[in-house]
């Protein structure tokens, strides 16, 4: 009777065996999939850091901004009350 039980038992855990099997190439080949798409974002990165080293000037140009006019707005809190000292 221990036999019949050990022998489910393994035919269950064979069976677990498989599907985490497939699920390791599954996961693996999503794996693989996104090592190769690290790559090219790597490459892109390099690519536009060489671009921007060689196009871009050494020295930015100073920021110039217009001459916007200055809101100013009445302060909408009441006055504060005297200070009264007692005697």
């Amino acid at each position: 009777m221990f036999g019949l039980y050990a022998g489910a038992f393994a035919l269950v855990a064979g069976a677990f065996g498989l599907y985490a099997g497939a699920f390791g190439l599954y996961a693996g080949a999503f794996g693989l999939y996104a090592g190769a798409f690290g790559l090219y974002a790597g490459a892109f990165g390099l690519y536009a850091g060489v671009l921007e080293l060689l196009l871009l000037p050494a020295k930015p140009p100073p920021l110039e901004f217009p001459n916007w006019p200055v809101l100013r707005f009445p302060n909408p809190l009441p006055a504060p009350l005297p200070v009264v000292e007692l005697p």
